[in-house]
């Protein structure tokens, strides 16, 4: 989950999920927004739930959050040599 500029609220939620491979971005829609809402409260309802296929990691397998940002608000990227699959940010812009 990452926090994106928003008209109405100032900042809103957009989610990344990689999907197994026998479930739909349908099926994981609802349940997922449902449960973010009910455990972190409504004002964190994602606005966007995307697919994709893995997400941006470093050496040591923490999801480097500040790049999926940049990436889905069309930013620099800047430097990304601790990415340890930095293909995987070319899937987070805005039309994906």
């Amino acid at each position: 989950m990452i926090g994106v500029p928003d008209e109405l609220t100032g900042e809103g939620v957009v989610a990344f999920v990689v999907l197994k491979p026998d479930a739909t971005l349908t099926d994981v829609n609802a349940q997922l927004s449902a449960h973010i809402a009910g455990s972190m409260g409504p004002t964190f309802r994602p606005r966007a739930i995307r697919a994709v296929p893995e997400l941006p990691k470093t050496q040591s397998g923490k999801v480097v959050r500040r790049l999926i940002r940049q990436a889905y608000l069309k930013q620099p990227l800047g430097d990304t040599s601790t990415v340890e699959n930095p293909a995987a940010l070319e899937r987070f812009g805005r039309d994906t």
